[in-house]
């Protein structure tokens, strides 16, 4: 299996009265999601905006997981055009490949003017799916390493358990287990996906 890496970083602080000197250095943690490939993408993206991308829920930028798209928050930043796909040498994400250059707020696609999309506007972009992936991603790497290894079930990760609500989620249940919402989102993270269940998925 292909993974997408990227990387993130976290910071490593401690006090003087833990550890005598000064702070230790920010070190990489890996998040093996999935490739970033936009039609496979496109179908979780079209699930997450329709569940939870509302500026009342995770369209919120204060959230620690974001979706972007039309009827929620619109990904700043970079170059945000209506097309579908990356142009010339260009990605969802940045730079000449999935993981190249870019970041959940800078990179572009394709080419086009700046950011000017309005919630309710413009449908959603493969810029602003791949914001979703970045954030998505970002969430837990160590499990989802684990996950894309074959060593854990997606079961394991919050966006899973809460959508399901097999955690407590503020927002309620989204779907049931093993319902198609849930069978979309686990087994695009097993690196599988059911594009049939995303497209089941009210």
């Amino acid at each position: 299996m292909r993974l997408g890496w990227i990387y993130f970083t976290v910071a490593a602080l401690a006090s003087a009265a833990m550890v005598p000197g000064c702070i230790g250095e920010p070190e990489p943690v890996a998040s093996a999601c999935p490739d970033y490939v936009e039609d496979d993408f496109s179908e979780v993206s079209a699930v997450l905006e329709r569940k939870c991308g509302t500026l009342d829920c995770h369209g919120q930028n204060e959230r620690s997981f974001v979706v972007f798209g039309q009827n929620g928050r619109r990904r700043p930043g970079g170059t945000n055009v209506v097309t579908s796909g990356g142009g010339s040498g260009g990605s969802a994400t940045g730079g000449s490949n999935a993981t190249g250059g870019g970041n959940a707020t800078g990179g572009g696609i394709g080419t086009g003017g700046p950011t000017g999309l309005v919630t309710g506007g413009d449908p959603t972009t493969p810029f602003e799916r791949a914001g979703t992936y970045q954030s998505l991603c970002a969430l837990q790497p160590e499990i989802i390493a684990e996950i894309t290894a074959g060593e854990k079930d997606p079961t394991e990760l919050t966006v899973v358990r809460k959508a399901s609500l097999r955690e407590a989620h503020k927002g309620g249940q989204l779907w049931l287990p093993d319902s198609p919402g849930d069978l979309c989102l686990r087994t695009w993270f097993s690196g599988d996906l059911n594009d049939i269940a995303c497209r089941q998925t009210p």
